[in-house]
């Protein structure tokens, strides 16, 4: 697993890039799935497998974090939602977010605060 001891603000901002890396992920399993039905060259079958069996194995994990962030999103109020997915997320400042929500900077942060402590009994409650 990426994250040992369960790092929820690392699981908040590598987010997008877990997304990407299941898409990527993807395409790669597509495109071996391909090269084992037609394989274009003398390509050892056994490795074509090996391969594939990696590539599901790894898009399983970013899927599972990914999933992880939408359940904590789900359960958690939409301000504390919409406080973490623009400090977290999209890694805006305290500032930049408060001044999209409508909301003061010092009132973001306690919002922030309280939405970690919420998100995080819910993504890992251990």
């Amino acid at each position: 697993m990426k994250y040992w001891k369960f790092d929820v603000i690392g699981l908040l901002m590598d987010y997008k890039q877990n997304q990407n890396a299941v898409v990527s992920l993807q395409l790669m399993e597509r495109d071996t799935k391909n090269e084992i039905k037609n394989p274009l060259v003398d390509t050892d079958r056994a490795m074509l497998e090996r391969r594939l069996a990696q590539i599901r194995c790894k898009m399983q994990e970013y899927q599972t974090y990914c999933d992880l962030v939408v359940l904590g999103f789900d359960v958690i109020p939409e301000e504390q939602r919409q406080a973490l997915e623009l400090c977290y997320c999209q890694q805006l400042g305290i500032n930049e977010a408060a001044l999209q929500m409508g909301v003061r900077a010092a009132d973001l942060k306690k919002t922030v605060k309280q939405g970690l402590i919420d998100f995080a009994k819910v993504v890992s409650p251990l």
